[in-house]
């Protein structure tokens, strides 16, 4: 285990229709969760976390998958978002 800091960033396709987006990176410690919700451990917590809130919507919205999880070993940080790409577009908004 190295202390550098990194994200990885990767996109592929499954089946030819499943969109498949992977996002790593490196973190100190586990992140906090409360109620099932990930919180920001900044100390301006308040001015952070709208961007994974905004991303579960999206998710929400196609009829996705998320998975969070952290890696305690390699103190990693993965986010894997999964979508149809061959549903319907009635979702324009």
């Amino acid at each position: 285990m190295t202390n550098e800091k990194f994200i990885d960033f990767s996109i592929s396709t499954r089946n030819s229709n499943f969109v498949i987006i992977k996002i790593s990176n490196s973190c100190n410690k586990k992140p906090k969760y409360i109620d099932g919700t990930l919180v920001s451990s900044k100390s301006t917590s308040g001015m952070h976390g709208i961007g994974t809130r905004s991303i579960k919507r999206v998710v929400e919205k196609y009829n996705g998958n998320l998975e969070m999880k952290f890696d305690n070993d390699t103190k990693t940080f993965t986010s894997v978002i999964g979508i149809n790409s061959n549903l319907p577009s009635n979702n324009q908004s």
